[in-house]
C-alpha cells in the first residue's frame, strides 16, 4: 500500500485524489522553495481528502485554490502547512491529533477537542481575516489569547471556556455575534459554553443579558463582583403594548424620557380619517412637553399630567412598562356646494367631535348674488315649465370622511314641473310657496296672463283639526308704497 508519494509540486498539478490511497502518511502538493507558485491548482477542481492515516500534508503557495478545504476525514493529520495559499477554511477531525499548522488568511476555522494543538503551534499570517470560529474542547489551547485576537468574528461557537475577567469588554463583544449550532448551522446568536467569573464592576442589565444569550450552558459567578449594581428594566411601548426600546437603570435613580433617543419615525402613529395624532404634548413654541408622551401603566394620563411636572422626579424602584400618550388634531377636509356641478362655495374645516362639521350652507340670495340662476321657467300660454332650486342633497353634518384630506361635494336639489297651469300651481297646497312666488312673478312679467284686477284663492296650507284664526275682526285698510 502507498504510504508516500514524494514530492508532487514540481509537476505544478492542476486536480489530483488520493482517495484511494488510504495508508498515505506524507503527501507534499505544493512547496515552500522561494518565488514558487502553481497557477494550475484553482477552485474548479477541488482537492479532497479521506485518507484516515495522512499525517502531513504541505498544500503551501496554492493562491488559486480559493475554497474551504476539508480535512474532517483525516483525523490522524499532525502537521499541515498551507502558507501562501488561498483557502478560504479549514475543518480538521473531530478529536484529531493536530499539533502543528500553518495557514495564510482563512475566512473559517473548525477545530473541535484538538487535544495536542497549542497556540504556540498555530501559525495564521492573517489572524485578522477569521470571520467564523467553531472552537471545541482543545484542552492545551488558550481560547481567550486567541478570541481577543480575532477582531473580524461575526460567526462564533466556543466551549471549553474558563475565564476570569475584570471588565465586560469581551463579553459585549461576543454577545453582538451571531452563533453556530451542533449540526453547523448558523444561528441569530453566539454560542458560549464553560465557566466565567466577573470581578470587576457588573451592572445586573448587562448580567441579564448574557444570562439570556448564554444560559445554561455558560455559567456566570458575579459573587465576586466588586460591585454589583442593581438595576430595574424600563420598557417603553406603544398604545398597543408592542415594545418600542428598553433599558436598565440603576435601581433608585430618576426615571428617562427617551424621545429623542428614540426618533420620530419610531413613535409615530399614522394618521387616520379622523385625526392627525402627536406624541405628547406641545408648548407654546411647539416643543415637546418632557413626559407629556409617556404614562407608567397603572396611570390612566401622561406622567406630565398625572404629576403636574415637565420633570418629574420619579424614582425607579422596581421594573416599569411605559405607553406612549399621542394628542389629537381632527383632520382638516374641504367642503363645496355646486349648483349644477359649478362651485358655489368652498369652505374647508377640522371635522367635529364624533363627526361631521360646522359648515353654514349658501342661501339662495346668496347664490343669486354671485351670478347664478337658481330657476328656469318657460311660458306656453296658460300653461308654464320650470325648474326651482329648493335646497341641498345633505348638510356638512351628514359627511363621513372616507379618505385623509378629502373634498366632499354638496349638490343643490331642485323641483321640476312640466306643462302645469298658472291656475294649478297658484291655488293647489301640492305646490310650494316658492313655486307659487315663482310663477306669480313671471305672470306678472309677462303682463299678458296677470292683471291688476285678477283675483286668486292661494292655498298656503290648512289643518282641520284646528279652528279658523281671527287675526283682525274689522278690516282695516292701508295705504301706501308696495316694496
Amino acid at each position: 500500500m502507498i504510504q508516500e508519494i514524494g514530492d508532487l509540486s514540481c509537476l505544478y498539478p492542476g486536480s489530483s485524489s488520493f482517495t484511494s490511497a488510504t495508508r498515505l502518511r506524507v503527501l507534499h502538493i505544493g512547496s515552500a522553495t522561494p518565488g514558487y507558485i502553481n497557477p494550475n491548482m484553482t477552485s474548479t477542481e477541488q482537492l479532497t481528502f479521506t485518507n484516515p492515516m495522512l499525517e502531513e500534508l504541505n498544500v503551501q503557495n496554492l493562491p488559486y485554490a480559493t475554497y474551504n478545504l476539508d480535512l474532517s476525514k483525516c483525523p490522524e493529520l499532525k502537521t499541515i502547512n498551507a502558507a501562501g495559499s488561498g483557502f478560504t477554511g479549514f475543518e480538521f477531525a473531530n478529536g484529531g491529533l493536530l499539533n502543528e499548522a500553518y495557514l495564510n488568511a482563512p475566512n473559517s476555522l473548525v477545530l473541535r477537542n484538538l487535544d495536542y494543538l497549542t497556540n504556540a503551534n498555530l501559525h495564521i499570517t492573517t489572524p485578522a481575516s477569521i470571520t467564523s470560529l467553531r472552537l471545541e474542547g482543545s484542552k492545551l489551547f488558550d481560547n481567550y489569547t486567541f478570541i481577543t485576537s480575532l477582531n473580524s468574528l461575526n460567526v462564533l461557537r466556543l466551549t471549553n471556556i474558563n475565564w476570569t475577567l475584570s471588565t465586560n469588554a469581551l463579553l459585549d463583544r461576543l454577545l453582538g455575534l451571531m452563533g453556530m449550532n451542533e449540526s453547523g448551522y448558523t444561528t441569530e446568536q453566539s454560542y458560549l459554553a464553560g465557566n466565567i467569573s466577573l470581578v470587576g464592576t457588573v451592572y445586573e442589565g448587562n448580567y441579564n443579558s448574557y444570562i439570556n444569550a448564554w444560559s445554561p450552558d455558560l455559567v456566570i459567578d458575579v459573587t465576586h463582583a466588586n460591585p454589583f449594581i442593581y438595576q430595574h428594566l424600563v420598557t417603553y411601548c406603544d398604545e398597543e403594548g408592542n415594545k418600542l426600546y428598553e433599558y436598565y437603570v440603576n435601581s433608585g435613580e430618576p426615571l428617562v424620557d427617551i424621545k429623542d433617543l428614540l426618533g420620530e419615525e419610531a413613535i409615530a402613529k399614522a394618521p387616520d380619517v379622523r385625526y392627525q395624532y402627536i406624541f405628547g404634548e406641545l408648548d407654546q413654541t411647539a416643543q415637546y412637553i418632557p413626559f407629556s408622551g409617556w404614562r407608567i401603566s397603572t396611570d390612566s394620563q401622561s406622567i406630565y399630567r398625572t404629576y403636574n411636572s415637565s420633570n418629574p422626579n420619579i424614582s425607579v424602584n422596581g421594573p416599569m412598562t411605559l405607553y406612549a400618550v399621542y394628542s389629537t388634531t381632527p383632520q382638516r377636509y374641504t367642503v363645496r356646494w355646486l349648483l349644477n356641478n359649478q362651485v358655489v362655495k368652498t369652505a374647508s374645516q377640522q371635522q367635529n367631535y364624533g363627526g361631521g362639521y360646522n359648515l353654514v350652507a349658501p342661501t339662495i340670495k346668496e347664490i343669486q348674488e354671485l351670478g347664478f340662476n337658481t330657476y328656469t321657467f318657460t311660458a306656453n300660454g296658460n300653461n308654464c315649465t320650470y325648474t326651482i332650486m329648493d335646497g341641498w342633497d345633505k348638510t356638512p353634518a351628514n359627511i363621513t370622511p372616507t379618505t385623509i384630506g378629502g373634498t366632499y361635494d354638496i349638490h343643490a336639489t331642485w323641483i321640476e314641473r312640466v306643462n302645469v297651469p298658472y291656475l294649478t300651481v297658484l291655488t293647489s297646497s301640492a305646490y310650494s310657496m316658492a313655486e307659487k312666488l315663482l310663477v306669480l312673478r313671471e305672470m306678472s312679467n309677462a303682463r299678458s296672463s296677470l292683471s291688476i284686477n285678477d283675483r286668486f284663492q292661494i292655498t298656503m296650507g290648512y289643518n282641520g283639526a284646528k279652528p279658523a284664526i281671527d287675526l283682525v275682526s274689522t278690516p282695516t285698510k292701508y295705504r301706501g308704497t308696495p316694496t
